[in-house]
Formats: structure tokens, C-alpha cells, sequence
């Protein structure tokens, strides 16, 4: 589920960050891509901003200011091109990691159709990374980026994260990300 270096030489974020994304509060936030080496990269969201310069394989990161729970925002991201990323969330963060009993899902646990029926957290998002095998570490994966907890949405998020988001959701009363990152054995 990690990352590692990219070769790649042209204007992308990385797969985790896009639209609905939520942002682990009250820390730095990384943001992290590639982009033609050499190249000045800015990052602005609520009024905060950072800037860094690509490497020579074109990697770059940087690390905004932390900022309490709210949104949602809009961050840009300004290199060689433009990026808008859009409703994102700042909130906790749980990595969401494990085999089986981790990647189990809310349409598979106790009373499904109820639960389903009533999963209607906007505040709360899920991202699944994808089963990919691969010799090497890789330095991003495809996925179908995050998802705000809807009827349509939650029967597929792992349960046991769901359960504990919806949890923190209803105590904190802030957002929550869950990055579903689990293979059954």
C-alpha cells in the first residue's frame, strides 16, 4: 500500500489525492506528485499555501500548514499544469489496513439491508486501493478515488472501518477518511 519513487516526468498527483479527499487534521499535510524535474510546484487551500521544486525524477512534496477539521475546500495544485481538487475535508484520518476481518463489508455484516439503508454520512469517505500484485513496490495505483458514505456507496466499504468511522463521526463530530488498503488471505 505504499509508495515509492516514479520516473515519471510529467504533471500528476498522486492516485490518494482527489475529489472528497479528506485531510488529517490538526497535522502538516503532505501532498505529493510528479511533475518535469526542476519544476516549482504550489499547493493552496483555505488561504494556506507551500511550495517545492521537482527532483531530478521529477518527484515533489509538500507540506501545507495543519488545519483544524472543516471544508469543504478547494485545493489547487500549480506546476506545469493546473489541478482543482474538489470537496475536500479535513478531519482523522484511519488507515484501514489488514486481511480478511479488515476487508469484510458493511453488505456482508449483520443486518445489511439496515445498515445500507441508513449509511448516509457525507462527512465520512472511503477510498479502496486495489488488489494489484507486482514484483515491486509501486509508485501509484489506479483506484476509484473517494466515495462519501451514501446508500449507493457504503455496501462495499470495509465494515469494520464504517462502523468505527460512523463511531468517531457521531463522538467527534468531524470528518472521517478511511483508506480501505486490505486483502482477505
Amino acid at each position: 500500500c505504499g509508495t515509492t519513487s516514479s520516473t515519471l516526468a510529467e504533471f500528476k498527483l498522486a492516485s490518494i489525492i482527489g475529489n472528497g479527499m479528506v485531510l488529517q487534521r490538526e497535522q502538516p499535510l503532505p501532498i505529493w506528485g510528479w511533475d518535469d524535474p526542476d519544476t516549482e510546484v504550489t499547493v493552496t487551500i483555505a488561504g494556506k499555501s507551500a511550495s517545492a521544486k521537482a527532483d531530478q525524477n521529477g518527484r515533489w512534496l509538500v507540506r501545507l500548514p495543519a488545519m483544524d477539521a472543516g471544508g469543504p475546500f478547494e485545493m489547487k495544485v500549480k506546476g506545469s499544469d493546473t489541478a482543482t481538487v474538489k470537496d475536500v475535508l479535513v478531519g482523522e484520518v484511519w488507515f484501514c489496513s489488514g486481511q480478511s476481518n479488515m476487508e469484510w463489508t458493511v453488505r456482508n455484516s449483520n443486518n445489511p439491508e439496515e445498515e445500507i439503508s441508513a449509511g448516509m454520512y457525507p462527512e465520512i469517505r472511503h477510498i479502496k486501493i486495489p488488489h494489484v500484485p507486482a514484483a515491486e513496490p509501486q509508485a501509484t495505483v489506479n483506484t476509484s478515488g473517494w466515495q462519501a458514505t451514501t446508500p449507493d456507496t457504503v455496501a462495499n466499504f470495509t465494515a469494520v472501518g464504517y462502523f468505527f468511522g460512523r463511531e468517531l463521526h457521531k463522538e467527534l463530530g468531524v470528518p472521517i477518511g478511511l483508506i480501505g488498503c486490505n486483502w482477505g488471505g
